[in-house]
């Protein structure tokens, strides 16, 4: 008779109390081995302390009166679940019943924040968990605290864009931004609690650049420039400068950042050799999603001090990608053209560490009546296709990391960030859409914007929209 003690000769006090320690993924596996420790996963105390670690890593996002022990077990399970399938009431039953979106709270800042119709650039952007926000017009960029109703910083100049990443370690965000012309690069520490700023680094670029929503994760933040990819580690200030991305792309890359790797979406058009053209690109016609490693990076780090675009370029084409992926719907190739839609979005998991959602939606506009109907018309190809990849980041070197993926018919819309759950801000609405076919919402929508709305934002896991209005900033927490 063997006397290895297995887990189930724990009390349940003591299980209870490990599990506490443990994340959201960790604790649903368990609740599947049995009856016993179904019971033990399903308590109260538990899927509290997991929402508590999940606000504390700014993945749940939550009104700021929010309270669990006010919940049931059940009502908190939902709650985490909404975190990756979106808000329930998003979800129609069945596909003859409306969608009714019902508002569980919501917030007006001050007044005497205006931005008149006439300003265009107005943006605002949660800074995840849901308390902060951050509001960029022509005249300034401000961080609010939506809970206490008050700037907490401010800077007068415009910015032309700008990441922003909250540190999971203290009451902390860095923000990174683009001005003059996208010509200077600012990375800023805020203290969420007092508004005091730590200026890390200021970088004046040679050629304009792009930030995206996704280019800043820890230390390290990826900005786009013409014909290449600066890397920063702004707070050890080193950088390297990634060349050889080809011009003759119909559309701009898109970077992005996850655990150890540089994401980089990009629409590869290449002429043949007989053009000359003896720098094209190896990889054939289409779109196409690169993952490159960090580590291969390791040697050329260059002080941010010696930063200059004619020396100490390192080409794209001398890095072998780990994941090199052709995007394909129905096995036929995308590719895309000038008036062509790309947009990648990169999310970490809320339950699961180390793992990461890739979206990639491509788009490609066809002649008028090529798309009507639940397919497009034979010999065009789609219309428009969205792609998901979840990445999981391997924790030893000597485990690969686990990449997999699949594609689905969508709606052609101009998209600027798209949620985990694949809802996204139709552009030229500012209406809350669902990015793949929805039978039971019109054109996709799920919720339509008001008639004096400037801008909206959708927070990372589709639980709060922000509305810009010219009098106030409406934040709608959904059920």
């Amino acid at each position: 008779m063997s006397t290895t003690p297995i887990i189930t000769d724990l009390e349940p006090e003591i299980l209870l109390r490990v599990l506490v320690f443990c994340d959201v993924y960790t604790i649903l596996s368990v609740s599947c081995v049995n009856r016993e420790l179904r019971s033990i996963a399903l308590a109260k105390q538990l899927w509290i302390s997991a929402i508590n670690h999940l606000r504390n890593r700014a993945l749940m996002e939550t009104w700021p009166s929010y309270d669990p022990t006010h919940y049931t077990a059940e009502e908190l399970i939902e709650q985490v679940r909404r975190l990756v399938v979106g808000p329930r009431t998003w979800m129609s039953p069945s596909p003859s019943e409306p969608i009714s979106a019902q508002v569980v709270a919501e917030f007006s800042l001050p007044s005497e924040i205006q931005c008149p119709n006439t300003e265009a650039g107005c943006r605002v952007q949660l800074i995840n968990g849901g308390r902060h926000i951050l509001l960029a017009h022509l005249k300034a960029v401000e961080l609010w605290d939506l809970a206490a109703k008050q700037c907490l910083w401010n800077r007068p100049h415009y910015v032309d864009s700008l990441a922003v990443s909250r540190e999971v370690e203290g009451n902390t965000v860095s923000l990174a931004m683009l001005s003059d012309n996208a010509r200077t690069l600012e990375v800023l520490r805020i203290d969420l609690t007092a508004g005091n700023i730590n200026q890390n680094l200021v970088v004046r670029l040679e050629t304009s650049g792009h930030l995206s929503a996704n280019a800043l994760l820890g230390d390290l933040l990826a900005v786009h420039l013409t014909g290449g990819i600066l890397l920063v580690n702004w707070r050890s200030e080193m950088y390297v400068l990634l060349g050889g991305l080809e011009q003759l792309d119909p559309l701009p890359p898109r970077v992005s950042l996850v655990a150890g790797h540089i994401v980089l979406l990009r629409a590869i058009r290449s002429l043949p050799a007989a053009f000359g053209n003896e720098g094209s690109s190896s990889w054939p016609n289409g779109v196409w999603l690169f993952l490159y490693s960090t580590v291969d990076l390791a040697s050329d780090w260059r002080p941010v001090g010696d930063y200059s675009s004619a020396s100490g370029c390192v080409s794209i084409r001398d890095l072998t990608p780990t994941v090199a992926e052709r995007q394909q719907l129905d096995n036929q190739p995308l590719s895309l053209s000038l008036n062509g839609r790309l947009t990648l979005s990169v999310h970490e998991n809320p339950v699961r560490p180390g793992a990461y959602r890739i979206n990639v939606y491509a788009a490609q506009r066809r002649p008028r009546g090529a798309c009507r109907g639940p397919h497009p018309a034979p010999g065009r190809g789609p219309c428009a296709a969205l792609f998901r990849y979840n990445f999981v980041a391997s924790a030893s070197d000597d485990l690969p990391s686990s990449f997999i993926g699949f594609a689905r018919r969508a709606l052609f819309m101009t998209l600027d960030v798209i949620a985990y759950s694949e809802y996204s801000v139709q552009s030229w609405t500012n209406a809350i859409t669902s990015v793949v076919r929805t039978p039971n919402a019109t054109n996709g929508q799920l919720v339509a914007a008001p008639n004096d709305c400037l801008g909206r934002d959708l927070s990372p896991y589709n639980c709060i929209v922000t509305t810009l209005t010219p009098s106030s900033v409406v934040l709608s927490y959904y059920l």
